[in-house]
C-alpha cells in the first residue's frame, strides 16, 4: 500500500535491490470496484509514483485490495492483475501455527499464497512454512512468473 510505502521506503528499495518484484496495492486499501474511474486512478498512480520514486521504475503488477477487481478498474489502471490462488487466513486467524496449517492444506504447485504484513504471527509462521514447501519439493518464484497460471 502507498501508505505503507511512505512509512518504510527503506523496505521497500531493499526489497527491489534483492530482486523481488514490487507491485502495487492501491494508496489506502480502498476497494477499488467501489470508486470511479478518477478514484481508482488517485489509488494506483499516487502509490506508483511514490514507488517510482524509491527504485526508479513503476510498477506493472497491482495486487487489488480484496482481490476485487472488475473491467473498470483493469481499463482505469492499465495494470497486470495479480492475485492468489491460496490465502493463508493470516488476517483472520492471526496464529502462527493456524497459518501454517492453512496453507500445508491448501497449497497446490503454481500456488500463489496471500499473506500479510500487519501481524507478527504471519512472519513467525514463514520459516516453518519455508522449510515445510520446501521439504515437499515446491520451489519459490517471483509472482510475475505465476501471473498466467492465476
Amino acid at each position: 500500500m502507498g501508505s505503507m510505502v511512505d512509512a518504510n521506503p527503506d523496505v521497500v528499495k531493499r526489497a527491489h535491490d534483492e530482486g523481488h518484484v514490487i507491485a502495487n496495492h492501491s494508496y489506502s486499501h480502498a476497494n477499488l470496484i467501489n470508486l470511479d474511474e478518477k478514484g481508482i486512478q488517485n489509488e494506483v498512480i499516487k502509490t506508483n509514483q511514490k514507488i517510482e520514486k524509491i527504485i526508479g521504475e513503476e510498477p506493472y503488477l497491482l495486487r487489488p485490495p480484496y482481490g476485487s477487481f472488475n473491467s473498470k478498474v483493469k481499463n482505469a489502471t492499465g495494470m497486470e492483475i495479480a492475485l492468489w490462488n491460496v490465502d493463508s487466513l493470516d488476517w483472520k486467524t492471526r496464529n502462527s501455527n493456524a497459518i501454517l496449517k492453512q496453507v500445508k492444506s491448501s497449497v497446490l504447485p503454481h500456488s500463489v499464497i496471500l499473506m500479510h504484513d500487519i501481524y507478527s504471527t504471519t512472519a513467525d509462521s514463514l520459516d516453518p512454512m519455508i522449510k515445510h514447501l520446501k521439504s515437499q519439493g515446491y520451489e519459490f518464484c517471483f509472482v510475475d512468473e505465476l501471473i498466467d497460471v492465476i
